[in-house]
């Protein structure tokens, strides 16, 4: 079976938006070669509601399963869809964005 595989990802940034209330990516360098160490070496720390994710049922349900519980096969989607949702950089989407994008997406497909 032949399939295509998208990248649906942004790469993650310190000082890009996050959720209000989150912290942002942190990168720290506790080595440098430059510093006289004998390698470089850095530290990223980020929460797990930083940027691209899926969240688990856990997130908002305390019995919820964990992401930990999912094996990657899981995290694999074959009924995906692409929607156009314009936005400023930091804007939030919301429910009734979605539902407009759908409702054009599926005007599209019947033509």
């Amino acid at each position: 079976m032949r399939f295509r595989v998208y990248r649906l990802s942004h790469v993650t940034r310190v000082g890009d938006p996050v959720y209000p209330g989150n912290e942002g990516p942190r990168l720290e360098q506790l080595r440098s070669i430059a510093r006289g160490d004998s390698s470089n070496m850095w530290r990223l720390s980020f929460t797990n509601h930083i940027g691209t994710h899926v969240d688990a049922p856990n997130h908002f349900d305390d019995v919820g399963p964990k992401i930990s519980g999912f094996g990657p096969e899981e995290l694999v989607f074959r009924d995906v869809r692409v929607v156009d949702v314009p936005k400023s950089p930091g804007e939030i989407v919301t429910a009734e964005d979605l539902a407009r994008a759908f409702d054009r997406a599926e005007i599209r497909c019947r033509a």
